[in-house]
């Protein structure tokens, strides 16, 4: 296997925003998305409005007390 010789990619696209910048971002978006499905499935109520961030454990505990304590 040869790399082609006419290439005309002359940019360094390592330290680039897309390289190291968006992924975590993406990443931080799954777990407080995954964190919200996880309350919203204890709490069992059509009306749950979504976590907020930052999802520190308190938080959560408060988002859950509130909703539980409206039961």
């Amino acid at each position: 296997m040869e790399f082609v010789d006419w290439s005309t990619n002359v940019d360094d696209s390592v330290f680039r925003p897309k390289a190291i910048g968006e992924p975590p971002f993406f990443l931080a978006i799954c777990v407080l998305n995954a964190l919200s499905d996880t309350v919203a499935s204890v709490v069992q109520r059509r009306d749950y409005e979504g976590l907020d961030a930052p999802a520190t454990a308190e938080n959560i505990l408060m988002t859950l007390q509130r909703y539980l304590n409206r039961a």
